[in-house]
């Protein structure tokens, strides 16, 4: 009997070891969600010049009590792992924005990025202010 018990622990426990790979895959999923959710509200608030969106280079706070739909979503990246949703936003023109969007993804070794050019990207966590000050997440 104790060592059906000692067996069934050991099974155990290599089952909950296994499961850190798919649980820390499964919240990257959720931030690239929530990136990609700010993407869409973005262009939802579209007025012909992006004024609708937070006007800094610099993560969004999280605020459990804002009702602004940028501090859920960075408060959801937290939640999962990430630092928080960082939003970079320039006037390229009197009726035109250019931002891009990103969260570090768990592990703090990339970055999943999505820009107004349409471009999404998983990049390099050592890459990203140079192609952020540019406004792009392509290459």
């Amino acid at each position: 009997m104790l060592v059906v018990i000692a067996i069934i622990g050991i099974l155990a426990a290599v089952v909950l070891i296994a499961l850190g790979p798919a649980r820390n895959k499964a919240r990257d999923t959720r931030i690239i969600s929530d990136v990609d959710q700010a993407r869409a509200l973005a262009e939802t608030q579209y007025n012909g010049s992006f004024s609708a969106l937070p006007n800094n280079q610099s993560a969004v706070l999280c605020n459990t009590g804002s009702t602004d739909k940028f501090v859920q979503l960075s408060c959801d990246i937290q939640n999962n792992g990430g630092p928080g949703l960082g939003i970079w936003t320039t006037q390229t023109s009197q009726t035109s924005i250019a931002y891009v969007f990103y969260a570090v993804l768990n592990g703090g070794n990339s970055v999943y990025c999505v820009d107004s050019n349409g471009i999404a990207a998983t990049i390099p966590n050592t890459t990203v202010p140079p192609r952020l000050a540019s406004y792009s997440c392509g290459t």
